[in-house]
């Protein structure tokens, strides 16, 4: 059993995945609680709000190894749960308008 101030929390084993990513983030302050159910969209790396440039860039500076903070995986646009080059084609592509999705 976790225990964080004012709540209990079950079993991580027994949470859906996606819950578990936001309590962390919400447990180690990366998030804050007006935020915890904000829209989440594909290719957000950097969790600014908008598909930009700069999420290229952070993809791109994982991709070569150079940590640029935080990112989220699940606004990945494959399914896979990492940030890789698929996700970088997908963001120039938003980027330059030619995906509108």
């Amino acid at each position: 059993m976790i225990r964080i101030p004012g709540m209990v929390v079950p079993p991580l084993d027994r949470l859906p995945t996606m819950l578990i990513y936001y309590l962390k983030l919400f447990v180690s302050r990366k998030m804050e609680p007006q935020n915890l159910f904000r829209k989440v969209y594909r290719g957000d790396i950097n969790g600014d709000g908008s598909v930009d440039l700069a999420d290229a860039i952070v993809a791109l500076k994982g991709l070569v190894g150079i940590s640029s903070g935080d990112t989220y995986p699940n606004r990945d646009v494959n399914g896979d749960g990492k940030i890789g080059l698929q996700e970088v084609i997908y963001i120039l592509q938003k980027v330059s308008g030619v995906r509108e999705q």
